[in-house]
């Protein structure tokens, strides 16, 4: 009977941690798949490969680019993702702007978390995540990563968005004109604090099992 306790605990402890490891409730978040799969997008969306400048913005490979063609209009890029049981997430990407912005008082939202209802529930502008951007040699680039509660959306969906707002044609005199790279954009559940008890409790358990195999052998 002894003999069956490692594998009892084991069986036990599996879905734990299936359920608290991370992974990315998007597809397609780095754009490897060489298209925007996945996504949804209007606008001057389009999928570019990092080059030299790009990489040194932390593009690596495939990403997608917005507004490249145009100093007008508005650019959109946005998935929908599930929320069931999930009380938080996760949101990072890379990201790297060239701009050129004559209204600085205009803050821009560059990305939204909508839930199904088209309510944002968090949002950061251009201007934020420009504040702590590294400087390039025709503007800035950065890492954006942030934890946001959802225990309150009632629809088991919600929706990353990004969105690129330009006006001013030719740029320099009127509005903002922008690109926008993005790449490894992630969204993870983040466990409850039970979870993470249970886990580190199994983590223990499992631990001193394997001594105790260790032992008789």
């Amino acid at each position: 009977m002894k003999r069956a306790v490692f594998p009892i605990v084991l069986s036990c402890c599996l879905p734990l941690f299936a359920t608290g490891a991370q992974a990315n409730l998007l597809t397609n978040g780095d754009f490897e798949t060489g298209d925007l799969s996945g996504w949804s997008h209007a606008g001057d969306v389009r999928l570019a490969f990092a080059n030299s400048a790009a990489s040194a913005a932390g593009m690596v490979n495939a990403y997608a680019l917005l507004g490249l063609g145009t100093t007008t209009g508005t650019s959109t890029l946005s998935q929908q993702f599930s929320v069931t049981g999930i009380p938080a997430i996760a949101v990072s990407f890379d990201w790297f702007f060239v701009y050129w912005d004559n209204s600085p008082t205009v803050n821009d939202v560059f990305l939204s978390l909508l839930a199904t209802d088209g309510t944002a529930a968090a949002t950061i502008s251009m201007q934020e995540l420009s504040t702590g951007g590294t400087p390039l040699l025709n503007g800035l680039s950065g890492h954006f990563a942030n934890t946001y509660d959802i225990s309150s959306f009632t629809a088991n969906n919600a929706t990353v968005s990004f969105q690129l707002v330009e006006s001013g044609d030719p740029p320099l005199l009127t509005g903002t004109a922008s690109i926008a790279g993005i790449d490894n954009v992630s969204v993870e559940p983040v466990p409850e604090p039970a979870t993470l008890s249970l886990l580190a409790s199994g983590g223990l358990l499992l631990a001193a099992a394997r001594r105790r195999q260790r032992r008789r052998r």
